[in-house]
Formats: C-alpha cells, structure tokens, sequence
C-alpha cells in the first residue's frame, strides 16, 4: 500500500478522518435545519372544497322543478274557479265546487312540499358526505406529506451515518497502517505486512491465480480509484494476520503473489 500512501501517518490520517466526520456533522445540521423549517403544515384539498361548496350552494337551492309545478297549480286552481263561475247553476252550487277545488290545490301543494322536503334532506345528506369526505381526504394529504417529511430526515441521517462511519474507517485505516510501521512492504514480499482486509476495498475482481492456486485480485482501496493487484486475506490462511486497527494485514513473504500497483 506504500504507492497509495507513502509516508502518511496515523496521526495525519486521523485528522483527515476527523474533518471528514465534522463536515458530514455540518451537512447533516444544515439539512435538518432545512428540513424543520418544512416542518408539514395541514393543508386543505381545493377538489374537497369545491365539493363541498357546490354540496352547500345546492341546498340553499330549490328543488328542480318546484318552481313550475307551483305555477302549474295555481294555473289550474284559476281555471277551475273560472269553469265554475260559468257553469255554476246558483252561488250554492259555486260554493261547493270552489271548495272542491281548493281543497285539490292544498293537497297539491302539500305535496310539492312532502318533496320540497325530502329533496331538501337528500341535499343535506349530500353535504355531510361531502364534509366527511373532504375532512378524510384533508387527513390523507396531511399524513402523505408527513411522511414525505420523515423520509427526508432519515436519509439526511443515513446519509450522515455513512459520511461518519467513512471518517471514522480512515482514523482506522490509518491506526492500522501505524501499527505495522506506516504500511511500508515491498510488492514483491520482503516480509513486510501489507493491509489486505476485503473491508478495506473497493470495485475488486478476480484477474488471475498464483502457481499454488492462490487467487489474485485487482482492486481499489476505500477513498481512492488507484488500481492494485494482490490478495484477500481471507484466503491466504496463515501469512494473513490481524492487526490492532481490527482489519487483517498479510504477510506476502509467506506466498506466491507479488503486491503491486497496477
């Protein structure tokens, strides 16, 4: 790992993963400071008002039709007091027959009103099905953009979680590197250890196989593109071996497969 680098110290690397936990910390408050300023407020669906607007101005409305079966009625209560007032033998007899006659338009308009009425309820239950119906759609939308909300929130955090963690694996890496000497080995193997722990890598594939079947890998480590070739620790059984940082280092004396940057 020495054409990586070089000459950086545990110390040195430890504050850059320090600077890179406070700036994700940074990040992270500046977007939390956002995101609570977007606190969700209970907004009103304006499909749901008009509803209920339209529902509300139907019943201050009449019943379609009441008006002209009003008109029908007393046109005809006028034309029967006027058949009676030429057809009627004596004032008895008129008497009677326009008592007859306005006794059909009370109930006539009796009537009219029994559906006045019962069109009127019809309406009023329309608007408090509208209402209801407005209030849970209201509630709906309240709910969705909460959650909308809370979904911003966790991935700052995740996202900060992650940014976080990546510092603290460098302070890591770098604590591991000091402990065997600043990472220092040859690429061919004079017996110096060198970080091979899989959690240190990146974009790895398989190129090849050693003389004893080891396999070689190529890969990055974590924080860089640079291309290197070698070997997982896990696979190499005794020359891999653990150092304090808590990632395996190996030890390329011990085997057939040369460390090199590629």
């Amino acid at each position: 790992m020495a054409g990586m680098i070089g000459g950086i110290t545990q110390t040195a690397m430890g504050t850059v993963g320090t600077i890179f936990s406070a700036i994700a910390g940074m990040k992270a408050d500046k977007k939390l400071d956002k995101l609570l300023k977007e606190d969700p407020e209970y907004k009103s669906s304006l499909y749901s008002q008009n509803t209920l607007g339209m529902a509300q101005n139907l019943l201050n409305s009449r019943m379609t039709g009441a008006a002209s079966r009003e008109r029908n009625i007393l046109g005809s209560q006028a034309n029967s007091i006027s058949n009676i007032n030429r057809n009627a033998t004596d004032s008895s007899q008129a008497l009677a027959l326009a008592a007859g006659s306005q006794g059909q338009s009370n109930q006539s308009f009796n009537d009219l009103e029994m559906m006045e009425g019962q069109d009127f309820n019809n309406k009023l239950n329309n608007l408090n099905q509208a209402n209801t119906a407005m209030t849970g759609e209201h509630k709906d939308l309240f709910d969705d953009s909460v959650r909308r909300w809370q979904d911003k929130v966790n991935t700052t955090m995740t996202q900060y979680k992650m940014r976080k963690q990546g510092g603290s694996d460098i302070g890591q890496l770098g604590s591991g590197l000091s402990s065997m000497g600043g990472g220092r080995g040859s690429g061919g193997g004079s017996g110096g250890g060198m970080m091979s722990d899989k959690r240190l890598k990146h974009s790895y594939h398989i190129v090849g196989k050693s003389p004893s079947g080891i396999n070689i890998w190529e890969f990055s480590y974590n924080g860089s593109n640079e291309r290197y070739q070698g070997v997982m620790a896990n696979e190499v059984g005794d020359a891999a071996f653990m150092t304090e940082s808590g990632y395996y280092a190996v030890d390329y004396s011990k085997i057939d497969v040369q460390f090199k940057q590629v």
